[in-house]
């Protein structure tokens, strides 16, 4: 995919064949996704050439291909391959305890049969709109809106990005304003987004964009409503009136969603902390001022809460929580569910497994309409607009170019899942000067927003994405999915609520001791790779090509943040902003502590035996080390005690790891590991687990010590590339000759 995307970057013939051939494949994955469906017993629209098939046809044409298999078939076959193993061996659990099933059929059990009343048996468009907001899914207009992130400190940069990408593709733009400005203050620091001054810069912002075919989403937070006031003059300059400029128009209630300036005043308040304003003021007054004006959107966003590691669930269930809090605080106001509802722009970072990913978007409909219901409004009234972003926490800075593939595998899964529109992240986001600190994903060099345009455009055109109706429905593993996200969504939802609501727990830290336990347990998958990490954790490269340089994030000179014109008494405050995680930071700063050593930073494999014999644990261990930018250095297999401690010391290296087969460890480890220990080594650790962790069975019980560890699939792989690190930092090395 990162072949076919450059093949249309430089219009090269072969690359571009490429392409079109990658294409291809994605196109029969959508198929493949089509024929794997569980419940057709509804009509169907296959890849837009408006064919309709009726239940009875499919089975019929199923029958007469493929024998009827029972699900003690499946099993049975599963667990031959596993070797004995029990099929329950591949099951796992999302961070929100949903359980991810290794099979699923249609005697799961999951509201899936056709005797159900779920969601299932529903058709696009349809109560409770999961499997689309309209009857014609992403078919309907010209499909999902592809629109890219503007978080440049200077408006005249963000504007010359702006122009740069919408001759490329681009169909709109986020316009994301810095976290100090959205909650009310001037900028301290490294600026994360837009820094704009409203009754100046709207015009510099918008210059050279046709406004009548350019979308625009301004996250603007507390500065929404000056943002909605320079927006309206300079339209008003330029002959237009807001209702005639349809990306401006306001709402999802003519579909497609052309824009507006959204008012988001959870997201500022998680980022840093504190508002400059009361929680009565921010969630109460300022959504009323807002949706004043036919340009005003309420915006809803789980991104600061997935950034610190909430679970899917947990991210919905949240989001359910902030609607409920701005009805309540809006209900003193006048404010009712018919106000409020049509206007909201739900913003969900997609990260992680496709299938997780896509039943996380359907799940959020689900949930929407639940709540659209209990406050008497119907979906026709108050259909939900989801926009998609690329998730900061799953992106790297240590092997940018795999980002891509992130990229396009989270593309794919927002668009079948029914996003309405998307946002794909620049491979190079985090690559720039600012490192860390930079906010969202970054700027981005104009390669990677070059290539995150054509993702887009290519899952869109070329595979047709667009031209598919609810590709996922009935497929038995994200209809179960679905279904179990949102009833563990609905019932965190209800616990939040029945424990006083959003801004109680978030005051008293409840909601963040949540997020937190979640964020621990990702960290434990992360650090013993359990949740691998491409490029990073798992096949890392240590001599990648490095992406295009970037400029600097240079605010402007002459920017003066507006002035709060009265003191807030009582401002909105939390007891410590929401930490912003990424999975990969851990390996990455091993990385940057190895780049520092010279002589680069190595390790010995002393491998025993045929190549069959060490072979896959060679590799293993290549790979683990690998992601602490430390280098193996193979030997060639040994059958001789004497001769492998020979070899071990002709290299000059203080580390080793020995790499064989269980019953050699058993015959050979212990007299191999004191010839190492006396060659200099010192630490040794051995590829393999011994069984039980009894050492004994290998015949080391007596060579335990801090010179001795063992690495294996689950070991803790951040400890023992720490560890390495440390002893290469500072080396101790045995003299030849001197037992450990």
């Amino acid at each position: 995919m990162t072949m076919a995307m450059a093949g249309f970057l430089t219009e090269d013939p072969e690359a571009v064949n490429g392409a079109r051939a990658s294409s291809r494949l994605l196109g029969r994955a959508v198929c493949a996704i089509r024929c794997r469906v569980g419940a057709l017993d509804r009509p169907r629209l296959v890849s837009g050439v408006g064919v309709r098939y009726s239940c009875t046809r499919r089975r019929l044409m199923s029958a007469a291909k493929f024998p009827p298999v029972t699900r003690e078939q499946w099993q049975a076959k599963a667990e031959k391959d596993l070797k004995g193993r029990p099929l329950s061996s591949l099951q796992r659990a999302t961070a929100d305890g949903v359980p991810v099933e290794p099979l699923y059929m249609g005697d799961t059990g999951d509201g899936n049969s056709e005797d159900s009343n779920s969601h299932a048996n529903s058709l696009p468009g349809q109560f409770p709109g999961t499997r689309g907001r309209t009857a014609g899914g992403a078919a309907a207009g010209s499909g999902w809106l592809a629109v890219q992130e503007l978080r440049h400190a200077d408006v005249r940069a963000a504007n010359a990005a702006a122009r740069h990408d919408a001759q490329f593709g681009a169909h709109g733009f986020a316009v994301v304003l810095d976290d100090q400005l959205q909650a009310g203050r001037a900028p301290d620091g490294e600026s994360t987004g837009l820094l704009l001054d409203p009754s100046q810069d709207v015009p510099a912002l918008l210059d050279g964009l046709d406004v009548a075919e350019t979308t625009l989403l301004i996250h603007a937070g507390l500065l929404a409503r000056p943002v909605l006031d320079g927006i309206e003059d300079y339209l008003a300059d330029a002959g237009l009136d807001e209702d005639e400029a349809p990306q401006l128009s306001g709402g999802v209630l003519a579909p497609p969603l052309r824009g507006g300036v959204i008012y988001d005043p959870f997201t500022p308040l998680l980022r840093t902390g504190s508002l400059e304003r009361s929680f009565e003021a921010a969630l109460g007054e300022g959504v009323d001022a807002v949706l004043g004006s036919p340009l005003g959107l309420v915006g809803v966003s789980t991104e600061a809460y997935h950034d610190a590691g909430a679970g899917d669930a947990e991210e919905l269930a949240l989001a359910l929580a902030s609607l409920a809090e701005l009805l309540r605080r809006g209900e003193p106001l006048g404010l009712e569910a018919a106000d409020l509802l049509p206007t909201v722009v739900l913003t969900l970072p997609i990260a992680g497994r496709p299938f997780e990913a896509i039943a996380k978007l359907r799940a959020a409909r689900t949930l929407w309409a639940k709540l659209t219901t209990a406050c008497g409004l119907s979906l026709e009234r108050a259909p939900l607009w989801i926009h998609a972003t690329s998730s900061r926490r799953e992106w790297t800075r240590v092997g940018p170019w795999v980002n891509l593939l992130r990229g396009t595998v989270g593309t794919f899964a927002a668009a079948v899942g029914g996003a309405d529109s998307i946002a794909t992240a620049s491979f190079d986001g985090l690559c720039g000067p600012e490192g860390d600190a930079v906010g969202g994903l970054g700027r981005g060099s104009e390669l990677g927003r070059r290539l995150a345009v054509n993702t887009q455009a290519i899952l869109r055109d070329e595979c047709g994405l667009d031209r598919v109706i609810d590709p996922a429905g009935g497929s038995w593993a994200v209809e179960a999915l679905t279904d179990a996200i949102a009833r563990a969504a609905w019932t965190r939802f209800q616990a939040i609520e029945g424990e006083g609501g959003l801004v109680a727990g978030l005051v008293s830290g409840r909601v963040q001791a949540h997020i937190r336990e979640q964020a621990d347990a990702l960290g434990r998958q992360i650090a013993r790779r359990r949740r691998p990490i491409t490029g990073v954790s798992t096949f890392p490269v240590l001599d990648g090509h490095p992406p295009p340089e970037q400029s600097a994030d240079a605010p402007p000179e002459d920017f003066e943040a507006p002035h709060r014109t009265a003191p807030v008494l009582e401002p909105a405050e939390l007891p410590e902003p929401l930490p912003r995680l990424r999975a990969a930071a851990p390996y990455e700063a091993l990385r940057a502590r190895a780049a520092t050593l010279e002589p680069a930073p190595r390790l010995v494999a002393v491998n025993w035996g045929s190549l069959a014999s060490h072979q896959a644990r060679t590799d293993f261990a290549a790979n683990l080390f690998a992601a602490g930018g430390i280098a193996v250095e193979a030997l060639p297999g040994q059958t001789e005690v004497a001769a492998a401690g020979e070899a071990f010391a002709a290299t000059g290296a203080s580390l080793a790891v020995v790499c064989g087969r269980d019953e050699d460890y058993a015959e050979h480890g212990a007299d191999l590991i004191d010839a190492l220990r006396s060659a200099g080594a010192a630490k040794v650790w051995i590829a393999g687990r011994p069984p039980k962790d009894d050492l004994g069975a290998w015949g080391l019980d007596g060579l335990s010590g801090d010179d001795l560890d063992f690495v294996h699939r689950g070991c803790d792989a951040l400890s023992v590339l720490d560890d390495a690190l440390t002893r290469l930092e500072s080396p101790i090395t045995p003299t030849a000759g001197e037992a450990s």
